[in-house]
Order: structure tokens, then C-alpha cells, then sequence
């Protein structure tokens, strides 16, 4: 407590240069400081005091004037020796007058407590109607005594003249003059206060309470905001290769539309980022600005989520219905379907978030943290502006619940199709790694989230903001970047004009007896193109299923030609078989 914002004030009855005793061998001092320490604190302390006894010549209640007693006080001082005691003359008087003052209350509250039949013999300690007769009493009191007049406030403090004094250089100056009747603080103008500290400035009386708005620290959000910038140029650039190359037969078969709407869904997660990381308390946001703020980043996150999700998971499902069987049937599923199971998915969402604004809307609250003392002795109370709804919980639980249920049948959906192997740039198996990452994320940042205290709410924005920018540079890697690579090192276009691919044969589809390849029913492993295949590619699929059917029919014709070939010789007699042979 030595900083430049304290200002001492000491008792009144210090020996002049008091300092000094730590120079000399005074066991009472201590053996850290010394004169020059204590001295540079002191320096410019304050003392307060009664005024100097008043030259009074009436003689008070007991008899006796102000002088008369001071001087049988002398007398009793040089008797006993009590000159010892520092500071005896200056307060005896006032230990005096508060006798004396005491002895009156009780005397004017016999009369009082008699007439409650009540007597200083037989009251009680705690007996508050007495208390009250004889607080009252003292309150009425009024009369010159030693150290002056002599009345009490209702709290019990003396009305009496003070003198106010600071130690400047090494005397005690008085410096200022309180009349307790009159309530008025005279100061004496002529003597210059120095205060010591930088620009002279009059410290305040207490510690300075200071309410701070608490902010995300710099480091978290440049980081947040960089790693955002820089998926949003990946993401932008993959969509413009996208389009760009969208004639491409490697970009053409796997829907180029729907993975724009991926790549744009990318987009407005990493945009959610950089506006969860504008902190309204920083910059000062009016309420409407800070209510925009709060809506903005969860539309851009929960739309863009939902958006691309739905998109991963439309293409999921027109995997699996192609491949979800091992008999030969052609699959039509043109990209309009993907567009109305994408656009279905994403309006439920759309209609909860619009319900929500609609019957619960936000509202702006300050909460105030615990408070802390900072190095200058202020206290500072953390403060943060938070969105707040009624049944925020409940909405949450919808919000949740209805993702989950998409998270869960993503890897249902995943988990039919794990053993599709397709040459098409290998499209399930990416797929497969987004849906994967994006329930992995989500329960750790779901798990987090409920974990960690409100209080902690640095960790919450760090967990939550880096778990949806990985997601995101995660799904947009998986989409474009195979298809991309395949591009820059060169492919074969023949190998994608049909699909082809391995899936494992169930059980019932194994037993396959001759009388079905007699009736021609061809257990031929199928062929399929995507729906959105042109009209080449749909006669190149008829030509490569008729020759596959030409190719098994003409082994089927050989082998029974071969047996029939078998059975005639069989009949045969020897003698003719040997004339057949000679012939």
C-alpha cells in the first residue's frame, strides 16, 4: 500500500519525527523498513483531531473551569509519572467529559424508567425499552465540558469542532477547520497541497469501481477470423473449378450443382465464424445492432450446416439407391430429386428458426462477473452483454434433435454403402469421411458445451469456433478435392461414362441354379449409369449390357452344344462309330 493512489491518515498523538525511531534501537521497528522507507509513505499524511481546548472561564458542571482542571491534571501527571503515556493531556479531557456526559444520561433516565416501573437495579441487558429512554436521553444532552461544548448526533458521534493537519515537510500544519454544528469545512487556501503523484492529481477516497466489458482476447479472434478467411478462399476456389470445368465427365457425374451448394454452404459456416467473432461489447453495438448480431451468426450457422449436410446426405442416399441391390435394374435419379430432398431438409429448419424470432426474440442482458482487484487497488467488475431468450432450452432441444436425426441417418446411410467401391473418383468413401467427421465434431463440441461452466466462456468460443472450422474445411476437402486432384494429374474419360461397382452379394443371391441360366435369367454383374447421364453414355450402358448378354449366351450355347455333341456319341454303336470316325 505504498502506490501513489494511497493517502494515510494517522493518529493525531504521533511524537514529532516518529520516522526516526526505526534508526535506533527501538524493538518495536521493523527490520525491513527504515526511516527513508517509512518517511517517503508518510510524507504528506493527514491527521484529525479535536480542537485545541477552549480558554473557557465559567465553570462547568463539576465546578471547576477549563485552566483548573488542566492544571490538577498536571499535578496528578507529575505525581504518577504518567507522562509516559503520549498524548494523556491532549484526550484525558475528552475521556472526562464522556464520564461526566454518561453519568447525566443515566441520572435524567431514573425519572423515565420509574414510571415504567423499571429501576437501574432491575433492568435486563438487553432490554430495549430502557435502551430507547436512555438513547434518548443522551441525544438531549447539551453542556460545556472541558474540551468545549458538548452535544451527540443521533448515531452517537460528538458534535465538536475538528482540526484537519498533514504532515509537509517534517511538521504536522493544520490545514483545515470542521464545524460539526454548522456542518461547514473551512480550509486554509494559503498553504499548497503537493499530492505524490504524477500531474498532481487529488486522489479519490476509496477504490475506484470500474466495470469492464468482458472481450474475446486478440489472439483467439485473429485466429478465428484467419482460419475463416482462409477456408472461404479455398472454398471459392474449389467452387470456381467447379464450375469451371463442369463439362468435365469426372465433375459432370457427381452433380456439380449440388457440390456448389456445399461449397456455399462452407461459405456462410465460415462467415458464421467471423461474425460470432465481432464482439458486441467491443464495439460499442446498440441493442438492434446487437439483437441482428445474435440472429445473423445462428442463421449462418444452423442454414449453413443444414444446407450442406442435407446436400451430403441427398447424395448418400442416391448411392445407396443404386447400389442397394445385386439384380440388374437400371436407376434414373436425376438431380431435381436432390434439389427437392435438399430444399425439404433444409425448410424444416428454416420454419423452426422462423417460429423461434416469431415467439420468443431475443433480448440484450448484462451480467456482471466476479470482481477482481487490479494492481492499482481498483475494482473491476468483468462485464459481458449476452442474447437471451425465455425458452432458449427448448429450442435448442428442437434444434438438436432435429439434426441428430439427420446426423444419425447419415451414418446409417454411410454404413449400407461402406463396401461400394466406385471408380468415380471414389465419391462414396468421401462422403463417407465428411458425415463421419461432422457427427465426431458435433459431439465433442455438444459434450464441451455442456461441460464447461457459462463462466468459461473463452473455452466455449475457442472449442465451438475451431470444431466448425474444421468441419467445414473437412467436408469441402472431401467434395472437391479428390475430383480436383484427378483433374490436375489426368484420367481416363472412358473409365467414367458408366459406373461401375463391387458390392458384396448376399447370401440368397449366391445359390443359383442351372434351370435360371437355362430360362436365360443372366445373373450378370450390374452396369449403372448416374441419372444425370447424357444420351451417349446411356447407348454406350445398352451396348456393353447387350454384349455382356451376347458374350454369357454364347458360352451357354457352346457348353450345350458341347454335351449334346456328348450325348449323341454315347449312343451310338461301336460300328458306327467307327464308320463316323472313318468318315
Amino acid at each position: 500500500m505504498t502506490a501513489e493512489q494511497y493517502v494515510w491518515i494517522l493518529p493525531a498523538w504521533y511524537n514529532p519525527n516518529w520516522w526516526n525511531a526505526h534508526d535506533t534501537n527501538d524493538s518495536s521497528a521493523s527490520p525491513h523498513c527504515s526511516s527513508q522507507n517509512i518517511y517517503k509513505v508518510a510524507n504528506g499524511y493527514f491527521t484529525i483531531k479535536a480542537a485545541p481546548l477552549p480558554n473557557i472561564t465559567e465553570k462547568i458542571i463539576t465546578g471547576q473551569t477549563t485552566n483548573e482542571w488542566i492544571a490538577e491534571y498536571s499535578q496528578y501527571q507529575q505525581k504518577y509519572n504518567s507522562s509516559l503515556y503520549l498524548g494523556a493531556k491532549d484526550f484525558a479531557p475528552f475521556a472526562y467529559d464522556a464520564i461526566i456526559a454518561v453519568a447525566l444520561m443515566l441520572n435524567q433516565s431514573i425519572s423515565d424508567l420509574a414510571k415504567k416501573n423499571k429501576s437501574f437495579e432491575n433492568i435486563q441487558y438487553y432490554d430495549k425499552e430502557a435502551l430507547t429512554i436512555m438513547k434518548g436521553h443522551m441525544q438531549q444532552l447539551k453542556f460545556n465540558g472541558i474540551s468545549g461544548p458538548l452535544a451527540f448526533t443521533k448515531t452517537g458521534s460528538r458534535i465538536a469542532p475538528i482540526i484537519v493537519s498533514r504532515l509537509i515537510g517534517e511538521k504536522m500544519v493544520s490545514i483545515g477547520y470542521y464545524d460539526s454544528n454548522s456542518k461547514e469545512m473551512d480550509w486554509d487556501y494559503s498553504i499548497q497541497i503537493n499530492w505524490n503523484n504524477s500531474g498532481n492529481k487529488t486522489p479519490i477516497d476509496g477504490p475506484r469501481i470500474k466495470l469492464q466489458y468482458t472481450i474475446l482476447p486478440q489472439r483467439l479472434q485473429v485466429t478465428l477470423i484467419t482460419s475463416s478467411s482462409i477456408g472461404i478462399l479455398i472454398t471459392l476456389i474449389f467452387v470456381g473449378i467447379n464450375i469451371y470445368y463442369r463439362s468435365e465427365k469426372i465433375i459432370k457425374i457427381s452433380s456439380p450443382n449440388v457440390n456448389n451448394i456445399i461449397g456455399l454452404s462452407g461459405i456462410s459456416s465460415f462467415l458464421a465464424i467471423v461474425v460470432l467473432t465481432i464482439d458486441i461489447n467491443q464495439n460499442n453495438f446498440t441493442e438492434l445492432q446487437a439483437i441482428v448480431h445474435c440472429w445473423s451468426q445462428l442463421w449462418l450457422l444452423i442454414v449453413g450446416f443444414t444446407t450442406g449436410y442435407s446436400a451430403l446426405l441427398a447424395k448418400t442416399w442416391r448411392i445407396y439407391k443404386i447400389f442397394n441391390t445385386a439384380k440388374l435394374k437400371r436407376q434414373v435419379i436425376k438431380d431435381k430429386q436432390l434439389y427437392l430432398i435438399i430444399f425439404c431438409l433444409v425448410a424444416v429448419e428454416i420454419c423452426i428458426l422462423v417460429l423461434w424470432i416469431i415467439f420468443d426474440p431475443v433480448t440484450i442482458k448484462s451480467e456482471n462477473g466476479t470482481e477482481k482487484i487490479s494492481h492499482t487497488g481498483d475494482v473491476v467488475i468483468p462485464m459481458s452483454r449476452i442474447c437471451v431468450m425465455n425458452f432458449n432450452n427448448a429450442w435448442s432441444i428442437i434444434l438438436f434433435s432435429y439434426n441428430g436425426i439427420l446426423l444419425i441417418s447419415g451414418c446409417i446411410l454411410i454404413w449400407k454403402i461402406r463396401k461400394i467401391s466406385m471408380t468415380s473418383a471414389n465419391e462414396s468413401k468421401s462422403i463417407a469421411v465428411a458425415i463421419y467427421v461432422i457427427a465426431i465434431c458435433c459431439v465433442i463440441a455438444g459434450v464441451t458445451n455442456a461441460v464447461i461452466p457459462v463462466n468459461f466462456s473463452m473455452i466455449r468460443y475457442a472449442i465451438a469456433g475451431s470444431m466448425v472450422v474444421i468441419v467445414t474445411i473437412v467436408v469441402e476437402c472431401s467434395v472437391f478435392a479428390p475430383k480436383i486432384y484427378l483433374l490436375w494429374t489426368g484420367y481416363d474419360r472412358k473409365l467414367f461414362t458408366t459406373f461401375s461397382a463391387t458390392i458384396a452379394p448376399k447370401a440368397s443371391s449366391i445359390k443359383r441354379s442351372s434351370t435360371q441360366l437355362s430360362n436365360s435369367k443372366i445373373d450378370a454383374q450390374p452396369l449403372r449409369p448416374l441419372a444425370h447421364e447424357s444420351k451417349l453414355m446411356q447407348l454406350r450402358y445398352r451396348k456393353a449390357m447387350l454384349l455382356k448378354q451376347v458374350q454369357q449366351l454364347q458360352t451357354e450355347l457352346t457348353s450345350k452344344e458341347n454335351r449334346l455333341h456328348h450325348i449323341t456319341n454315347e449312343k451310338q454303336s461301336p460300328s458306327q462309330r467307327s464308320t463316323s470316325s472313318k468318315c
